[in-house]
């Protein structure tokens, strides 16, 4: 995937003006080109001035640096916060590196890479007393092994949702989460990048006009479990008010304790330092090209680390403790959980999956090995799927949707609503569900894949995202309809950026009441160009999961002790 991010930064990227750069951020409406500079306790920073997909000019600070390059004795360290300069004025109108990945085979990126991006809507210099805008801060995904935020251009979200977006880099893979010592090997490291570009966030965002008490957290896939983990987070509490997760949560994630050794086992061979005396300090010293890590779901499940500051304890023990959600501030803020109606098409072609789909003899083999489950439990549970979808390739997508997405998705909607009575009737919060269910005409077969909602959230082009994601080499591009749901998806999130209730969008425009989720009702919202409020998302499907599988895994398992005998 990432060996087209390149690609992606390179066709998304505008070019901006030579100009003489003005002292003010304020810009004239009548103004076509400037360099606008923001005095920021951080800094001043340059910036420049884009223009969006639809044609409307947006203000770009690329390529901040909010921490210390996290390279020589810095590697695998937390991040240490990038000192202030209030001499120069630092050029932010170009991004930074992306950080190091290895994707197809190919290496990309540096160590060297903890940036971030701020863009921001213009404002008219004759307004002195402009009001705070509300704040995006959105965490790209990608397996937690590859990814950039310099992808993520948010013209159209700027300009019509009147908001602004933030975009950062964090550190991926080995570098990002390698565990083993809690002096050298602290684990999280990723997390903690993701928590120091929120307090520069919280620092800063004020110099460019925005709230830095009402910020959104967002992330997509690999970004949305981060978002959900940075929840349970002590260190988060303050950070962000309301928070947006697409196709991803990380609750059931195991969170192994942080001095725990058993990625730093994987690592050694990985990275040639296997049976020497001093790992640490070989793993130290190895070029950064040798920290190789290849997606699989079942090691990025084991990436996040437990037992620091970070994550006192566990994942599955926090989320069942509601007097620690309470005091960490979990049920204070709004959510909106969401997947897409085919997410599960991510396992079958793309850089995070490649099923064999061609017979129902291979389709169970790749099914039962993703799953992690005996090849004959996997059968029965395709077979089931089958009956309710004849397609095989449908049926394929459908489990892999669920297991991967919705069961996910539900664990984190369920642990909101633990939330005490006390605590519901003085903080007065929701949680908001939805499908994103349009069928797109650029993709084949008119699935709504795996990220496509960010196709309509940023100003990517679909045939980018054809290539970039699904190694599909076609043209596509936005039809009229889709251009119409990209304006009303960006108004329904700007909504909720706002209010935390996205309903003001609908309830006006679509004549739709949105409901919070409950586990009584299982209220969602199937979201397309007509949006209705629907219950109990694939109902029929969840019954798979609730019921039949814990009944086969239990024969299973009683059929292989009985041959043990």
């Amino acid at each position: 995937m990432l060996k087209r991010v390149l690609c992606y930064t390179l066709l998304l990227g505008l070019a901006v003006s030579s100009n003489e750069d003005v002292t003010q951020p304020a810009v004239s409406s009548n103004e076509d080109v400037t360099q606008p500079v923001v005095a920021a306790p951080a800094g001043r920073f340059r910036g420049s001035i884009l223009t969006s997909l639809s044609g409307n000019k947006y203000a770009a600070y690329k390529g901040i640096p909010y921490a210390l390059p996290p390279t020589g004795e810095r590697r695998f360290a937390l991040p240490e916060a990038y000192p202030q300069n209030e001499e120069d004025v630092y050029d932010a109108s170009e991004f930074g590196p992306i950080c190091f990945q290895h994707v197809d085979e190919v290496s990309y990126g540096q160590e060297d890479c903890l940036f971030l991006n701020v863009y921001t809507p213009l404002i008219d210099e004759d307004v002195t007393d402009a009001e705070q805008k509300k704040v995006l801060v959105f965490i790209h995904g990608g397996g937690f092994v590859s990814g950039a935020s310099n992808v993520f251009i948010p013209g159209d979200l700027v300009t019509q949702g009147d908001v602004l977006v933030v975009t950062l880099n964090y550190r991926l893979g080995w570098l990002g989460f390698l565990r083993g010592d809690p002096d050298i090997l602290p684990g999280n490291q990723a997390f903690h990048d993701q928590i120091l570009a929120l307090r520069w966030v919280k620092a800063n965002i004020a110099a460019f006009g925005g709230d830095p008490d009402d910020v959104t957290l967002s992330g997509e896939s690999a970004g949305a479990i981060s978002v959900s983990i940075l929840s349970l987070s002590p260190l988060a509490s303050h950070l962000f008010s309301r928070a947006i997760l697409m196709s991803g949560t990380g609750f059931s994630f195991p969170a192994p304790p942080q001095e725990s050794r058993d990625l730093l086992e994987i690592v050694q061979k990985v990275v040639g330092c296997d049976c020497v005396n001093n790992t640490l300090s070989c793993i130290q010293r190895r070029p950064a090209e040798k920290f190789e890590m290849i997606f699989s779901y079942a090691l990025a499940s084991k990436l996040p680390s437990s037992g620091d500051a970070f994550l006192p304890n566990p994942i599955p023990v926090l989320v069942n403790d509601v007097k620690y959600l309470d005091t960490v501030g979990f049920f204070n803020r709004d959510y909106l959980v969401s997947i897409t109606k085919h997410d599960g098409y991510v396992r079958i072609n793309s850089q995070f999956g490649k099923l064999n789909i061609t017979s129902l003899e291979s389709s169970i083999t790749g099914i039962s090995e993703l799953v992690q489950l005996p090849e004959h439990v996997g059968k029965s549970l395709l077979l089931e799927y089958l009956k309710l979808y004849e397609d095989l390739e449908k049926a394929v997508i459908a489990l892999n949707t669920d297991y991967f997405y919705l069961q996910r998705s539900h664990y984190f909607l369920n642990v909101f609503g633990k939330r005490p009575n006390q605590v519901a009737q003085s903080v007065q919060t929701n949680i908001y569900f939805m499908s994103f269910d349009p069928a797109p005409k650029f993709f084949p077969k008119q699935y709504a894949v795996h990220a496509v909602d960010l196709v309509y959230l940023f100003d990517i082009v679909p045939k980018q995202f054809l290539e970039g994601a699904y190694y599909l080499k076609m043209e596509g591009d936005l039809s009229e309809d889709d251009k119409v749901f990209k304006s009303a998806f960006i108004d329904l999130v700007a909504t909720f950026l706002k209010t935390g209730n996205p309903n003001g969008y609908l309830k006006k425009e679509k004549s739709v009441i949105w409901p919070p989720y409950d586990d009584a009702n299982k209220n969602y919202l199937s979201f397309s160009l007509d949006p209705s409020v629907r219950q109990n998302l694939y109902g029929e499907r969840r019954i798979i999961w609730d019921q039949l599988l814990p009944q086969w895994k239990k024969e299973y398992e009683s059929l292989q002790s009985k041959q043990d005998l």
